[in-house]
């Protein structure tokens, strides 16, 4: 990353280049900071602005990179364009299910999401993310920007979950699971039935 610029000076005058760019800016606008929002339980947590707006940048950056060194082992093949970019969507795919699912939406997220909001957040903002921001890396290998519109997206959610600050004080409603592969303890998401343990 530290050895490309953000943009070269032809991208800019690429009228391709900046629609897609701008499409992947919107789109993630659209996706997370509203469509995201609104399905987003927080079971009335307070706000913790800076804390979140820290840790999503954070989060963001870091996930970003993760998932731009899948990108890049692949495309240090000799594979075409269009093999790249199934690999890679593939390890990325892979990764942000393992890690959400078997991990972070068990042990570090409170809870924030249903059933069917898991589902309507896979399809209307994780999958077409990373297809759309992917098609722009693979296109045009820009790394720096690849990671700003994850950073974007993630800041977003810390926020819009109402991420607790770590001195937060208080009851938070733990995540809820179900079993996984081999019997692993995986993300369910709150249903009606769990609302006695709200009580």
């Amino acid at each position: 990353m530290v050895s490309q610029p953000i943009a070269s000076t032809d991208q800019l005058s690429d009228p391709l280049w900046i629609a897609l760019c701008i499409l992947c800016f919107l789109y993630i606008f659209i996706a997370y900071w509203i469509l995201w929002a609104k399905m987003t339980l927080t079971f009335d947590r307070k706000y913790y602005i800076g804390t979140g707006l820290v840790f999503g940048i954070i989060w963001g950056l870091s996930t970003g990179q993760v998932l731009l060194s899948f990108y890049h082992v692949w495309n240090m093949t000799e594979f075409p364009r269009w093999a790249v970019y199934l690999g890679s969507f593939a390890c990325m795919a892979l990764w942000q299910y393992i890690v959400h699912d078997y991990f972070w939406d068990v042990y570090v997220s409170p809870e924030h999401d249903t059933p069917k909001s898991i589902n309507l957040k896979t399809l209307v903002s994780h999958i077409p993310n990373v297809t759309l921001c992917l098609l722009f890396l693979v296109l045009y290998e820009n790394y720096w920007l690849f990671v700003f519109t994850q950073t974007f997206a993630l800041i977003a959610t810390t926020i819009f979950q109402k991420f607790p600050a770590p001195w937060a004080k208080g009851e938070f409603h733990s995540p809820m699971t179900k079993k996984g592969l081999f019997g692993i303890p995986r993300g369910a998401g709150f249903t009606r039935d769990d609302e006695n343990d709200l009580k």
